[in-house]
């Protein structure tokens, strides 16, 4: 109680409130995990390569140089080319996986029981008690005498 010194009181009234704080913590966690697997992969090449096709006309000019072919003694010597295939194997990004964070918002209701102060006046002697105001919601007066009749 708190008194002043034109002779008013003041008597405070409590009630509880709740109050609700939010705290993070982990809820858990999403792991993502690649899986690499094999799987069989054809692809169509076109490849060159000599061959030797022999055949004979009538000539007349003189001998010379000739492209591709040399002599080694009496044997002409015709080199015979051809392609190898060359196979390599290279990462290639077919599709990117966007992931994203998203923060959502929700209500949620939290229910407790919380304590409050009703105020009782009791009059003593041959007083009358009024109360106005929000007081009156909360405060009760008791006429003693009133329950002895």
């Amino acid at each position: 109680m708190e008194s002043r010194d034109d002779e008013t009181t003041r008597l405070q009234r409590l009630e509880e409130q709740l109050r609700v704080n939010t705290a993070e913590r982990r809820a858990g966690a999403v792991r993502f995990e690649k899986e690499t697997y094999q799987e069989p992969a054809s692809i169509d090449v076109e490849v060159t390569r000599d061959e030797i096709e022999l055949g004979s006309r009538p000539a007349d000019r003189a001998g010379g140089e000739q492209d591709a072919a040399y002599f080694e003694g009496d044997l002409i010597v015709v080199p015979i080319i051809e392609e190898r295939l060359e196979v390599r194997k290279v990462p290639y990004v077919v599709e990117e996986i966007e992931i994203r964070k998203v923060q959502r918002t929700e209500t949620q209701t939290v229910t407790d029981t919380v304590r409050k102060e009703r105020l009782t006046i009791v009059p003593e002697g041959d007083l009358e008690v009024t109360s106005n105001g929000p007081v009156a919601n909360t405060a009760q007066v008791v006429n003693p005498e009133a329950d002895n009749r």
